[in-house]
């Protein structure tokens, strides 16, 4: 896992127009380790279908776009550089038990915590590729270094 940012001071997205949606295709129930690659497949082949899939257009900052090294212009069209394309070389956003793996090994092999993780390069959260469903809530996980742990957005 890479501790850097490779857009420094910008903030992405999980997905803007899922917004409200109740039918996101990844299921809860394989949130867990090892699922964050097979999650970003789900949600990149989602992002991909655009208006004419579940979640509707795509947003210039979608993290499923940038990940791919697409960017979309005011008017929906999406170029590609291929350049900046991560997923071909292998990246994917963890899932939820994949971040907390990575969370208890910073802790306990190099000291992280909520008052120094700044001191790390780490922001407070990061997207994961795992969703929560509930009865009265639905959002994707976010991974937090400042004191809240898992929490959902």
């Amino acid at each position: 896992m890479s501790l850097e940012d490779f857009n420094q001071g910008t903030a992405y997205f999980w997905y803007y127009n899922a917004i409200n949606k109740q039918d996101i295709n990844i299921d809860d129930n394989v949130n867990n380790f090892g699922q964050g690659k097979n999650n970003t497949a789900t949600m990149i082949a989602e992002w991909n279908k655009g208006a004419s899939g579940t979640y509707g257009v795509q947003h210039k900052d979608d993290l499923w776009g940038i990940i791919q090294g697409k960017t979309v212009d005011d008017n929906g069209n999406i170029t590609t550089d291929e350049t900046k394309n991560y997923v071909s070389k292998g990246w994917f956003v963890p899932s939820t038990e994949e971040w907390a793996t990575f969370g208890d090994m910073a802790f306990t092999k190099m000291g992280v915590m909520t008052d120094n993780y700044t001191n790390y390069g780490l922001k407070k959260g990061y997207w994961t590729s795992s969703v929560l469903h509930g009865s009265d809530m639905l959002g994707a996980n976010l991974a937090c270094f400042n004191g809240y742990g898992m929490s959902n957005s």
